[in-house]
């Protein structure tokens, strides 16, 4: 409470009432003491409680009012407010654009990218940067085992008739808030159920990007396979292909690196933009190829599954293109085996640039961030210690970053954060448990630049220096 008086506010107390019947205060009454002119108090050592029925919506807005008392005034304030109970469910999406970083590229729920469809009704393709013109006319993940067990949204027999639909909605796309350990994370899952033959595979996709200088021009897939059937899945591959249109369709070329796990493609006779997949995980891939459209995407007798997934297991292979023309890309990695109730992941990074040589650089900078960020995430996740209390992720960042912490005994936390200069600039408080822990700091109103994040635990005190981006 600050007063903005011209005399101290003595012995201040407060009342605490709620105006929903299910939102309960259970201890009303907090003390703020002396509040001197010009000044702010606080009732941390006095606070009220409450309590939120289980028949809330989570999400609703409950109508409160405080009534504040000075023995040294006659009469009493009254603040009326509203406070959200617990956090409202995010509506899913069918198609997103993501694009925090400096490109933007749209993914779709049941597994393509660019556009939910070739007739691009949903989606802004991939941008490079964002806001110019789309470089992607229509891409995918797909995967399998043998030409009768492919499942993918991409072109079927003939490519200019109807996709295939065999992966199937499971949830919707929704954003993960805090989006640590990137600046955006969205993620949805599908099954196999829309293929003749479903064997039970599921796929959880995590889409990630950052804002940060040097790891904003791609977006990363990680895929998570799992088998819910009820036999083994063998000898399974799994592949980003897109169907890039740089400018002129029929004006580009294409081109791998093994060394990296790249495929990119580009205009005929310019660099600009030059857009394609890293496989980022595992480190081995199955094939990188040009896809010769003239080939496996025109001819009605083309893009069969048995051809879709001799592309993927490296039956079919073309590191360049031969010619300036209209080509696909393709990036593979397996076999792997999927017992029963087993997981596999598979990462790629799509890049965009405006150079073959800066396209690379960036490919560089997804793996390294991959390499620091999602390797062994599901399995060894990061958590505070006794030695290391106090993790900080994504830092640097641009929207906000997540404080994961440790403490011996239960208490208070106080995080406090600085500028450059030393000044206090933001001050929060809230009771812990023992154990671990995280809070999310979203600074607001501040400026980019270098923080320090001091935060206080009920048996020791930690500072992280942090970066906050624009």
């Amino acid at each position: 409470m600050r007063n903005l008086g011209n005399q101290e506010a003595q012995n201040v107390t407060g009342t605490l009432s709620s105006g929903h019947a299910q939102f309960t205060i259970t201890d009303p009454s907090g003390t703020f003491g002396n509040i001197p002119a010009g000044g702010s108090g606080n009732n941390n050592s006095d606070r009220f409680a409450a309590t939120a029925g289980s028949a809330i919506p989570p999400g609703t807005m409950v109508p409160c009012t405080l009534k504040l008392h000075s023995d040294n005034w006659a009469h009493d304030w009254t603040c009326v407010f509203r406070l959200q109970i617990g956090v409202p469910p995010m509506p899913g999406q069918f198609v997103v654009a993501i694009d925090t970083g400096s490109v933007s590229l749209s993914v779709c729920a049941i597994g393509s990218i660019g556009y939910d469809e070739p007739a691009q009704t949903q989606g802004s393709g991939f941008q490079v940067p964002k806001g110019s013109a789309n470089t992607l006319y229509f891409g995918g993940m797909m995967a399998g085992n043998d030409g009768s067990y492919l499942v993918d949204h991409f072109y079927s027999r003939p490519a200019s008739g109807a996709t295939n639909h065999d992966w199937r909605l499971a949830d919707s796309l929704r954003f993960v808030l805090p989006a640590s350990p990137a600046d955006e994370h969205w993620t949805n899952s599908m099954t196999d159920a829309g293929h003749p033959t479903p064997k039970g595979l599921a796929v959880e996709q995590h889409w990630y990007m950052n804002a940060v200088n040097g790891y904003r021009d791609w977006a990363i897939a990680a895929f998570d396979f799992t088998n819910n059937g009820s036999s083994a899945i063998n000898g399974v591959y799994a592949a980003m292909v897109g169907d890039f249109d740089i400018g002129t369709s029929t004006s580009n070329v294409a081109g791998s690196d093994t060394v990296r796990r790249s495929v990119w493609m580009e205009p005929y006779g310019s660099e600009t933009p030059t857009v394609g997949f890293v496989l980022l995980d595992p480190d081995r891939f199955a094939n990188l190829s040009a896809i010769d459209h003239a080939l496996y995407v025109y001819p009605t007798s083309a893009l069969t599954d048995t051809q879709k997934y001799q592309f993927m297991n490296g039956t079919i292979v073309l590191r360049q293109s031969d010619r300036s023309y209209d080509w696909s890309i393709i990036a593979s990695a397996g076999p792997f085996n999927l017992p029963v109730g087993a997981e596999q992941r598979v990462a790629f990074a799509v890049v965009g640039a405006t150079s073959l040589a800066q396209w690379l650089a960036f490919g560089d900078s997804a793996q390294h961030w991959y390499n620091a960020n999602m390797l062994g995430i599901v399995e060894q996740p990061v958590q505070p210690s006794e030695r290391q209390p106090v993790l900080l992720s994504p830092n640097p960042f641009a929207r906000g970053t997540c404080v994961r912490y440790f403490t011996s005994a239960a208490g208070e936390l106080e995080l406090v954060a600085f500028d450059a200069t030393g000044r206090q600039v933001e001050l929060v408080r809230f009771p812990v448990a023992k154990g671990t822990g995280t809070c999310y700091w979203q600074p607001k109103g501040l400026a980019p630049g270098i923080y320090f994040l001091k935060v206080k635990t009920p048996d020791r005190e930690t500072t992280q220096k942090a970066l906050l981006t624009e």
